[in-house]
């Protein structure tokens, strides 16, 4: 196909350093002969690249770039115990006042997640997947117990679970945050592995930069590339990207893929 058959001016795809179809696999039909980046700077097509630095590999969601440590705290199994015992006074001293019935849920899933989470440290990844299962499961599911047991348990019984919840809640946020920790110390293994994997092909005055400048830059770099969509949320997010707008390309930015 010649470059004036056609009416696209710009396509958009996802890649990073995990991600390197666009760069390296031959599509079926007449431009065979052209991975999808070559096939487009042929044709006079641009390319937006989003997902630069969250890359998925077997459903897991892996984050290009470099976490800070923690603040200490607990280890989780001592925060665990102490979760556990207050959900267990719970279920001793208030879950029995609470009517149930069709709809409305088991006293023992009320407040599960000491006993929950004891099962599942060794099986969470890094620092995505908790923040995923935290956002998304425990704080919404805690909010709306919350609610139902104020409004199901017997009006005398208010103070005693008010006290109970005063105390549970330190507890549980003690917890959170001693997985994310956890998990946080993961991610960091993890994005020192990919760093080492992909140093030698970087021009050592770039060795020492943040990962996500390094994934950054290495798609940027690429022929065919016309621009990285990179979601900047937050101020340091803006400043760690923009910092790459000041260096010049990698001349052999396709060795930095399939290193992975």
């Amino acid at each position: 196909m010649a470059a004036g058959d056609h009416h696209f001016a710009v396509a958009q795809l996802p890649m990073n350093l995990f991600e390197e179809a666009p760069l390296r696999v031959r599509k079926e039909g007449p431009a065979a002969d052209s991975a999808t980046l070559a096939f487009a700077a042929e044709n006079g097509i641009g390319v937006l690249v989003n997902r630069p630095l969250n890359a998925f590999l077997r459903g897991e969601l892996i984050r290009l770039a470099d976490f800070p440590a923690a603040p200490a705290g607990p280890p989780p199994a001592e925060a665990l115990a102490r979760v556990v015992r207050l959900e267990d006074e719970f279920l001793r001293t208030m879950a029995g006042r609470i009517e149930t019935g069709p709809g409305r849920p088991r006293a023992e899933n009320l407040f599960p997640w000491g006993r929950w989470l004891a099962g599942v440290e060794d099986r969470l990844g890094g620092i995505e997947h908790w923040q995923s299962i935290r956002d998304q499961q425990i704080r919404p599911h805690l909010s709306h117990v919350v609610s139902f047991v104020r409004s199901a348990l017997p009006g005398r019984m208010a103070g005693t679970f008010e006290d109970w919840l005063s105390r549970y809640l330190p507890e549980l946020e003690t917890l959170l945050a001693a997985f994310e920790g956890s998990c946080a110390a993961r991610s960091r293994q993890r994005s020192g592995r990919i760093s080492a994997l992909i140093e030698p092909a970087l021009p050592p005055a770039l060795r020492a930069e943040t990962l996500s400048r390094k994934a950054l830059h290495a798609i940027a770099s690429l022929e065919g590339v016309t621009c990285v969509l990179n979601g900047m949320r937050r101020p340091d997010y803006v400043r760690d990207s923009m910092e790459i707008l000041k260096w010049g390309r990698i001349p052999a930015a396709a060795d930095l893929f399939g290193r992975l």
